[in-house]
């Protein structure tokens, strides 16, 4: 008869699990800040007489799915700016 210990594969399953939890965890947040950075980055760097292009500057998504957006009713020339 053999017995086989899989006590030891299961522990390490455990620990597997959790360390692709936190590498998606910092990824996100890797994201995020990126996100973020995008932001600043694109209010300071538009026009502003009126400010309307400036002020419709936002993040959207979440998780790893996250984009910039610009351009609202007010500012609806933003694609016109960026792409001519």
């Amino acid at each position: 008869m053999i017995h086989l210990d899989t006590s030891e594969l299961q522990r390490w399953g455990g620990l597997l699990d959790s360390e692709a939890r936190e590498v998606g965890r910092r990824i996100e947040t890797a994201v995020a800040a990126q996100t973020m950075m995008v932001v600043t980055r694109a209010v300071a760097a538009a026009p502003s007489r009126t400010g309307a292009l400036r002020g419709s500057v936002r993040p959207l998504g979440k998780g790893l799915r996250r984009r910039v957006r610009a351009g609202n009713n007010k500012a609806f020339y933003a694609g016109f700016q960026e792409f001519g």
